[in-house]
């Protein structure tokens, strides 16, 4: 059995690529703060300095960061960065000393790479990104994630939307705010919200793991291009809840900061050209099916559990 890393392994998306990669015959080694999280079995390392030289990887997958969705202080804005960049840096120096390379190297970013884009245009890969934090923040992560090509690595970036199950997410945090009748538009509601539902999420990192040929920066969010407010009101349809409680953009911008202005009040409308044009197909295209499979979804023991 071949072996895959997983860095970021016991996080909401992370536990799923472990499950998943399992049921495809997989060995994984999971870098974890938390080594107790993993599943028996599982191998799980603290430090990438735990892999030894003469070690054999299939691939790498690179999924670790800290968690966006907090106000950004400088400090905690040194915290985005350091989780990501500094992880993906430890990434590149165990490749480098690895005598037999690993084939892939598939690493996360956001479609926070493209910054705020107009509520006309369809943001594809080839879209100019405009400054931000958020850009900032994906570029320095894309660009030392790229120094594995120069290693003869096969690299994918792939730029991921909100990322929706039962679990956690977006999903989970609004849910409980639905439920009450408190759920509604936020600032303009204009603003695209670009989505994925997580099976999506880990059955595209399969495709990439799996096509050779496969390479570069890909977007990872639903063809179903949305607005927050059509979010909103599909969510609240779903749910069966009105969605009539506004949230202000200036009530956002005092309570969030920076980080309610870039994530909340701005988006874009991201489409997955790339991945649709290599044969790639949605098990959720579109956000009714998919919110309404999340909310129908039997009570299952947690991934990890």
């Amino acid at each position: 059995m071949m072996t895959v890393l997983i860095t970021g392994g016991t996080g909401f998306i992370g536990r799923a690529v472990c499950h998943a990669l399992k049921a495809h015959k997989k060995n994984v080694v999971i870098l974890t703060r938390t080594p107790k999280a993993v599943q028996s079995g599982e191998r799980a390392v603290a430090s990438l300095d735990e892999i030894a030289d003469t070690e054999t990887l299939e691939g790498i997958i690179n999924l670790a960061g800290a968690p966006i969705n907090h106000r950004w202080t400088k400090a905690y804005k040194k915290t985005l960065l350091h989780s990501r960049v500094g992880t993906t840096a430890n990434v590149i120096s165990l490749i480098t000393r690895l005598k037999t390379k690993p084939a892939f190297l598939i690493s996360a970013s956001a479609v926070g790479y493209y910054g705020p884009q107009p509520a006309t245009h369809k943001t594809t890969e080839d879209t100019p990104p405009q400054e931000s934090f958020t850009h900032t923040l994906c570029h320095a992560w894309e660009t030392k994630a790229r120094e594995a090509e120069a290693l003869g690595v096969r690299t994918c970036l792939v730029r991921l939307g909100v990322v929706l199950d039962k679990e956690g997410g977006l999903f989970k945090e609004l849910h409980g705010l639905y439920q009450w009748c408190l759920g509604g538009r936020i600032g303009s509601g204009t603003q695209g919200l670009p989505w994925i539902h997580r099976e999506d999420v880990v059955r595209a990192l399969i495709f990439l793991m799996e096509h050779s040929k496969m390479q570069g920066a890909y977007n990872l969010t639903a063809p179903e291009v949305t607005s927050q407010q059509t979010f909103s009101q599909t969510l609240g349809r779903v749910l069966g809840r009105p969605t009539l409680m506004p949230l202000p953009a200036c009530v956002v911008r005092l309570l969030f900061g920076e980080m309610g202005q870039e994530l909340l009040l701005h988006g874009a409308y991201v489409y997955p050209e790339k991945l649709l044009k290599a044969g790639f197909t949605f098990t959720h295209p579109r956000l009714h099916d998919a919110l309404k499979a999340i909310v129908d979804k039997q009570d299952e023991p947690r991934l990890g559990a």
